[in-house]
């Protein structure tokens, strides 16, 4: 894990007025979503790294049920894909290790750019959970006109591209 990406900011002393956006302390910090840490992003400053891998362990697990699910039969033939189910056998959930990887091998060999639109997936659903966790504080500070703007700032962030700047504007809440 990289822990790179994750930077501690502060809440004010009490009483010294709202609770200020940070500024990137570092211009030349990359701002692309794929360079983010997935728990700087969700603002997960505590946890074991054994709760940490477990946590990565489900979302890939998420990740290629749904590629299995929805987007294989859209890559490879209708011949191929009843290959891949014979492979399966049944669920695609809880497969072995050993299946997975005569499924990998099987479809890097019918899709060259396996590895990358699994990447692409890993990145989409990293901002789909951001986005429901500025979605998430919006709704809980919705009574709190300055930590509100805050998230707002937050989504403003992502839409100019800025998501480390955007994920230190909510760590900073």
């Amino acid at each position: 894990m990289n822990d790179s990406y994750v930077t501690d900011y502060t809440s004010p002393a009490p009483g010294a007025g709202a609770p200020v956006a940070p500024q990137p302390a570092d211009e030349s910090r990359s701002q692309l979503l794929e360079d983010q840490n997935i728990f700087s992003l969700l603002g997960v400053t505590d946890g074991t790294e054994e709760e940490k891998s477990r946590f990565l362990d489900d979302l890939q697990q998420v990740i290629w049920e749904d590629f299995l699910e929805n987007d294989v039969a859209l890559l490879i033939l209708d011949s191929e894909h009843q290959k891949l189910k014979d492979i399966i056998g049944g669920s695609s959930a809880n497969l072995s290790i050993e299946t997975q990887e005569k499924i990998i091998e099987y479809l890097e060999e019918l899709i060259p750019d396996l590895e990358e639109i699994m990447v692409d997936k890993a990145v989409r659903l990293k901002a789909d959970l951001f986005r429901e966790r500025v979605e998430s504080l919006k709704t809980l500070y919705v009574n709190d006109p300055q930590k509100l703007e805050m998230c707002m700032q937050a989504e403003s962030y992502i839409h100019e591209g800025s998501w480390a700047l955007a994920a230190d504007t909510l760590n900073s809440l």
